[in-house]
């Protein structure tokens, strides 16, 4: 340390805080809502619950706020990470939106399209066994708000 210099830390002058994305150095003394030391994090900062987490956002913001608010920032803002981690773990946003449109949540599962009972269907004749494979994906597909936006917004681009 220089002579004439003040520490910064271990003063009543300086602290760190957290919030929900960023520590930082302040002045003055701590308020009873900042949170000044480190917590427990390890359960929702790992590699893959961050990707989940960055997936889920996408999601939500498609199924609140449609396609036109989906972007990097608002994205990483939704997941509470910084937006820098779209990159790292994804490449970019294009790649998150195809690791989105792969999940589950996305589009109908074999399940949900041939039924409980496979050999019920099997035991159809070929064209009402697309007839109900059809029905049953179409069906599908409706209780899918986002994926019927995507699909939609597909059509007009």
């Amino acid at each position: 340390m220089q002579p004439g210099s003040t520490p910064l830390l271990g003063t009543p002058q300086h602290r760190w805080t957290r919030d929900r994305h960023h520590c930082r150095l302040v002045q003055g003394q701590p308020q009873t809502s900042e949170v000044t030391t480190p917590t427990d994090t390890r359960a929702t900062r790992g590699k893959e619950a961050t990707k989940a987490r960055l997936i889920g956002a996408v999601g939500a913001l498609l199924a609140r706020d449609g396609f036109g608010a989906l972007g990097g920032n608002a994205v990483a803002e939704e997941a509470g990470v910084d937006k820098v981690l779209i990159y790292r773990y994804f490449g970019g946003m294009a790649d998150l939106l195809e690791a989105f449109g792969q999940s589950g949540d996305f589009w109908p599962s074999i399940a949900e399209v041939i039924g409980d009972d496979p050999s019920e269907l099997m035991d159809m004749p070929l064209a009402q066994r697309w007839a109900m494979g059809l029905s049953r994906y179409a069906q599908a597909l409706r209780s899918r708000p986002i994926t019927k936006e995507i699909l939609a917004w597909e059509q007009i681009e």
